[in-house]
């Protein structure tokens, strides 16, 4: 399972969840990317189209009360679609 952008292939918890979606709902393709990802290959979701939530840690810079700059590890969220949920624009 491979980003559309990076070609990083997913990791633990990720990976399984990509797994599974897949095989419930009979994806072929191993290929998976955001909305914006597919938008800017010419591609795009095809409309009542669920994603897949998955997590991916991401340094962040904060700034301190005190005002020290610190970076900190943080979870963001994203929901990707597999390329069989898209059609070309």
């Amino acid at each position: 399972m491979k980003n559309i952008s990076s070609n990083a292939t997913y990791q633990n918890t990720n990976l399984e969840a990509l797994e599974e979606t897949a095989a419930d709902r009979g994806f072929e393709s191993r290929i998976w990317g955001t909305f914006i990802q597919w938008k800017n290959i010419g591609r795009c979701v095809k409309k009542g189209e669920t994603g897949t939530k998955i997590i991916k840690p991401v340094d962040k810079k904060i700034v301190t009360v005190d005002g020290k700059k610190i970076e900190k590890k943080v979870v963001r969220r994203y929901t990707i679609f597999n390329l069989d949920q898209t059609t070309e624009l």
